[in-house]
């Protein structure tokens, strides 16, 4: 028997089958070539969609209307034909692109504090920088839930490998300097961060940010449609829902789990379409439990995915 190959971890490593472009690469237990073969893209291709798909179903079960990959061109009024929706917006998200939106913000806040009299002025820059922008393809964010109360909610999913390779040692860095903190808030007696602390690792941080740059186009031709027509009353909220396969969720997410565990909560009342005859303080806690498990499921079950349609180095 030969003696099995080593990574610099002291982890059995071997040759994966597929064809890579790049080369002969390398199967390792820590799923950083799984998530990176192209024997997994179908994997991330499902993972993908069960957390979209979950999160649309949460919604309807808390008595929303949910809908899959809502066409941009209906989140939108239908202010705009197909056609101009496939080239409105930009791909992946630019230094360009990123500045210039952020001048469309800029504009949008102007607007919104404007006289009657600036009202015109203000609302020709902010479509003058609309149509001025970075074009590349159309968007189309993972779904959309409206409440019984008319609230509209936007979100698009990302589920990430935090301890790749190319992610490890920021990752490492800010738990040992989170932890540092902590060991000094403690030796200090002040108060330790809380359950509500809402701070992100450094590749949570990128994957929510690479989110709101990517969909801020959306997002701002709908503030605008406000503006142009009277008849569109869209005021949607906007989450990046990501999850790692560590189990760290964005503030986003949390925040879609509290918008649906509200409303959720409203339906159990008395009197309510799902009133069952439960506290409705209870309904929401077991359906924000149950909620948050099943995200965290999801991301485990993705990544054992990743590595089990890579092989094993074992």
């Amino acid at each position: 028997m030969g003696v099995p190959r080593m990574d610099i971890h002291g982890e059995v490593v071997i040759d994966c089958p597929a064809n890579h472009a790049s080369g002969t690469a390398v199967i390792d237990s820590r799923g950083d070539h799984g998530v990176n073969c192209v024997n997994s893209k179908t994997v991330r291709i499902r993972g993908h969609n069960e957390l979209r798909d979950l999160c649309v179903n949460a919604g309807v079960d808390a008595g929303c209307v949910g809908a899959r990959e809502p066409p941009t061109g209906r989140l939108l009024g239908d202010a705009y034909s197909e056609q101009d929706i496939a080239v409105r917006f930009p791909g992946s998200p630019t230094a360009a692109s990123i500045a210039h939106f952020a001048k469309v913000q800029l504009s949008l806040t102007a607007l919104e504090v404007a006289s009657s009299q600036q009202r015109p002025a203000a609302l020709r820059l902010v479509q003058s920088l609309l149509d001025t922008a970075p074009k590349g393809h159309g968007l189309r964010l993972d779904g959309e839930l409206v409440a019984p109360d008319g609230s509209d909610m936007w979100f698009d999913v990302t589920m990430y490998h935090d301890t790749s390779a190319g992610r490890r040692d920021s990752q490492l860095k800010w738990l040992a300097d989170r932890a540092e903190a902590e060991f000094n808030a403690f030796q200090a007696g002040t108060v330790l961060p809380g359950i509500a602390d809402r701070s992100m690792s450094p590749a949570m941080q990128k994957a929510v940010a690479t989110k709101h740059h990517k969909y801020a186009p959306v997002v701002y031709t709908a503030a605008l449609q406000r503006y142009q027509r009277p008849g569109y009353k869209k005021r949607p909220l906007f989450l990046a829902a990501a999850v790692s396969h560590t189990g760290e969720m964005s503030p986003g997410m949390f925040d879609l789990v509290e918008w649906v565990t509200g409303h959720r909560k409203r339906a159990a009342r008395k009197g309510g379409p799902q009133y069952d005859g439960r506290a409705p303080n209870g309904v929401a806690a077991d359906f924000r439990k149950n909620l948050k498990d099943a995200i965290q499921v999801t991301a485990a079950r993705t990544i054992g995915h990743y590595i089990a349609a890579t092989g094993l180095c074992y």
